[in-house]
């Protein structure tokens, strides 16, 4: 596996690992990848979805959801759609079979491609020659997001972050909710350091939306 087998699902105890097995949450993995190759922790997952004022009538989308655990924590809680966008086949395989063996599979989806397509996507931009890359992208069943979710690296996030804004311009409601690392290009309309269980570490988590885009268009005024 990747890094995410100390998973189970909701209200299920996380496996028992040593501070230093690279499988526990939390630890870092080296790998080529916009995500980093290690999984939330529960705390830190939890509150972000409070921090986004999470609901039923949203749909989240977890970009680089590896085993899906935002997307079944979310469902469980709170019953909203739930979309995982993931290209390891591992880690996909990982999410399916705990949304099979949860009984939630058709209700979470795990869907396998670059986030980067999908969010192009979702914001109604086709490659110029028509191509869908390795992967056919499901781009009419996809639902328009209220809260997209990311845990990535600095460059992963830049990558996207035009994208992002845009999709902030077309849809009021959307909120952003990021781990660790946020958008450059504006500040969040909220954040909160989070402790981590058993250890003196923090993680910071974000929220960005309508308020902080319209902060970044008069900033941007004023310069």
């Amino acid at each position: 596996m990747y890094g995410y087998c100390d998973y189970e699902g909701p209200n299920t105890a996380p496996l028992d690992f040593e501070d230093d097995d690279p499988l526990r949450s939390g630890y870092w993995m080296e790998g080529d990848s916009l995500a980093p190759p290690c999984g939330s922790s529960l705390g830190v997952l939890h509150a972000l979805l409070d921090l986004g004022d999470v609901r039923r009538d949203d749909v989240l989308y977890d970009m680089g959801c590896g085993d899906g655990r935002v997307c079944l924590e979310a469902f469980a809680k709170y019953g909203c759609r739930c979309v995982g966008v993931e290209i390891e086949d591992d880690l996909i395989n990982r999410f399916q079979f705990l949304a099979e063996r949860l009984g939630v599979r058709g209700r979470v989806e795990a869907v396998k491609g670059d986030l980067r397509e999908i969010l192009n996507s979702l914001n109604g931009e086709h490659p110029e020659d028509g191509s869908k890359g390795e992967e056919e992208l499901p781009r009419k069943s996809l639902p328009a997001p209220t809260v997209i979710c990311l845990y990535l690296l600095p460059e992963g996030i830049g990558e996207i972050e035009a994208c992002l804004m845009e999709l902030l311009r077309k849809i009021s409601n959307l909120r952003i909710l990021c781990n660790t690392w946020g958008l450059e290009g504006m500040e969040p309309s909220k954040s909160v350091e989070v402790a981590e269980a058993g250890s003196c570490a923090s993680t910071v988590i974000s929220m960005y939306d309508g308020a902080s885009l319209k902060a970044a268009d008069m900033k941007e005024i004023e310069a």
